[in-house]
């Protein structure tokens, strides 16, 4: 350290420094590294032999496991693919098995061997359940193909009608073994328009919700106040409960938007059979569903306006506004060429096209004429 100190003092000093000098500088540090160096490979060395040594007890160990299971008449087929962690974390230990430890983890071996199998049993099943329910799903497509028009509109589409009680008791009938024959099905027709009918108020409670969740995000309060006073079938019987399907990728000449709630639930069933109705692709506070209302908000303060000129009620049904633009009663005398013959008409398709129009021009651009007034309400 004194020569060191020396050197230094004579390259302050400005004297020239020499190799000499430099190998005097460096050389504890070069010792310093190659002892580092050495003692790391050392290391490395006793780390691998560690490992390797550690590997082989857990080989040993693992061999001498499934040599027991054998003997109990397990075979390695049998072995979890579920429960994988709590298996390996058992098996996989660098520890000589002793009579003590087999003795400790056996029953625990033994009780995750039980649960795979269950597990597989289950999952066998489900697989057969599912192969019947894709033979159900299509007796029920041709079923619903026979009825009436009129009659198929709120039924429960491909996807949502697996999940009917019956349907899926079908399904799992004969623990699932064998093919479902249509007379099978059809024997339950009766209970699955039934059941069905819970369907529609479920259904009905989600289209409410999802326009409500859509007057919040647009703070449209008037209506939001008004929902929370109505049932979902009151709810959506009001001219502002007109939807639109924001689902994407619909064929050219597929009407998505402006439908009223059984116009849209039929949408959904015809060209969405595979999804849920109300899917959401999230949950929170942050989550749009595919349903929502259509028009944004001026559908509702235009449609009162709409009312006013009118001279109808707020809370006229839309099916009643429907007839009224169908029997030439109710129109516009904008003269839009975009809207079509009284007969081709509904409430959803006129406010498409008239709101709009409304929007720039807050006049009385509807009227009734009052002969044929005074007749409708004499009826």
């Amino acid at each position: 350290m004194d020569v060191l100190a020396v050197e230094h003092r004579k390259q302050l000093n400005g004297k020239p420094v020499t190799e000499d000098d430099i190998i005097v500088l460096t050389s504890g540090s070069v010792k310093f590294h190659k002892h580092a160096t050495a003692l790391l490979i050392w290391e490395i060395d006793v780390a691998q032999r560690k490992q390797e040594d550690e590997d082989a007890l857990t080989a040993v160990r693992k061999a001498s496991i499934i040599e027991k299971l054998n003997d109990l008449g397990y075979a390695e087929d049998d072995f979890p693919h579920t429960n994988v962690r709590d298996w390996t974390k058992i098996i996989h230990q660098p520890k000589v098995l002793t009579k003590r430890i087999w003795k400790s983890i056996k029953p625990k071996l033994e009780a995750l061997l039980l649960e795979e199998k269950e597990s597989r049993i289950r999952e066998a099943f489900e697989a057969r359940a599912e192969e019947r329910l894709d033979q159900i799903s299509g007796y029920y497509d041709d079923f619903v193909k026979g009825l009436p028009e009129a009659n198929r509109t709120l039924l429960p589409n491909l996807y949502d009608a697996r999940y009917l009680p019956s349907i899926q008791a079908l399904s799992r009938e004969n623990d699932g073994q064998g093919s479902v024959i249509r007379d099978e099905f059809l024997e339950l027709t009766v209970q699955i328009l039934q059941e069905a009918e819970t369907y529609k108020a479920n259904a009905k409670q989600i289209a409410a919700t999802a326009m409500a969740e859509c007057f919040s995000r647009w703070q449209a309060h008037a209506r939001e106040e008004d929902l929370q006073h109505l049932t979902p079938d009151q709810a959506l019987t009001r001219h502002y409960a007109v939807f639109k399907c924001a689902m994407e990728g619909h064929s050219p000449g597929v009407e998505a938007h402006y439908l009223s709630f059984e116009d849209l639930h039929n949408h959904w069933r015809v060209h969405h059979p595979t999804v849920e109705w109300g899917f959401r692709v999230a949950e929170g506070s942050g989550a749009w569903g595919y349903i929502r209302s259509s028009g944004e908000p001026r559908i509702g303060k235009e449609g009162n306006l709409i009312l006013d000129a009118a001279g109808l009620p707020h809370d006229t049904p839309m099916s009643v506004l429907t007839e009224l633009l169908q029997s030439g009663r109710l129109y516009c005398v904008c003269g839009d060429p975009a809207l079509p013959p009284p007969e081709q008409l509904d409430w959803p398709k006129f406010v498409c096209v008239i709101v709009p129009t409304v929007a720039l021009r807050h006049s009385a651009l509807t009227q009734i004429l009052s002969s044929s007034l005074t007749s409708w309400m004499t009826l």
